[in-house]
């Protein structure tokens, strides 16, 4: 009786000699392994592909926001002639919109070459509409007839409108007269008017660099 036992025990891992040559036999919870193994395997092949996807997407992600903050410019300035303008919607008198430049990081724009002004008068006149008025860094606020930038530079070269022979000061600005200068996109030259008057302006900023 025990060599039965053992005869049907061992059966289970034999090999079957037929014609077909040996094959190993494999009973009902061999096949139940293999079926786990498999089912397995292709559970652990959708977590690699869910993994690369979610490495993908993470990348991408990280990639977005490094080309965010490597940008030049802020968000809604312009990166022209190697320099960050904003030109703004909102119209200020001269010296709120100084103010507001500066709150940006900024200045009111100052132009020292005649290709700056040809930028800016192209980017003026091109999204200004009938605002063609657009405030700039300069003024003669300290000393009358002694124009200077923001930064407190004399200017080097002037762009005032010859036609009407600005800076001419006029009077219809009150006491005060005319100590303030806007970038005329129309006549691509400058006005001195009324620091009280509300325009557009131009703010101007360095652009942002990343030493590595």
């Amino acid at each position: 009786m025990e060599d039965i036992e053992n005869y049907t025990s061992l059966q289970e891992f034999t090999e079957d000699i037929s014609q077909s040559g040996n094959r190993p036999i494999l009973t009902s919870q061999g096949k139940q392994g293999v079926h786990k193994g498999a089912k397995c395997l292709r559970g652990q092949n959708s977590l690699v592909l869910l993994i690369a996807l979610l490495t993908s997407v993470c990348a991408n992600i990280v990639l977005g926001v490094l080309l965010i903050k490597c940008r030049p410019c802020p968000e809604d300035w312009l990166h022209l002639e190697g320099r960050c303008y904003f030109f703004s919607e909102d119209k200020l008198d001269w010296q709120h919109s100084k103010d507001s430049c500066a709150s940006m990081g900024g200045h009111l724009s100052i132009l020292h070459s005649h290709q700056q002004h040809h930028t800016l008068e192209s980017v003026t006149h091109n999204r200004g509409g009938l605002d063609y008025h657009y405030w700039i860094g300069l003024s003669d606020i300290e000393t009358e007839g002694v124009w200077k930038w923001v930064d407190n530079t004399v200017v080097n070269t002037m762009f005032w409108s010859e036609w009407d022979k600005e800076p001419i000061n006029h009077q219809s600005g009150g006491i005060h007269g005319e100590n303030c200068s806007v970038l005329d996109s129309h006549s691509i030259t400058w006005f001195d008017v009324p620091c009280d008057f509300n325009y557009k302006r131009i703010c101007e900023m360095d652009p942002i660099t990343i030493n590595i």
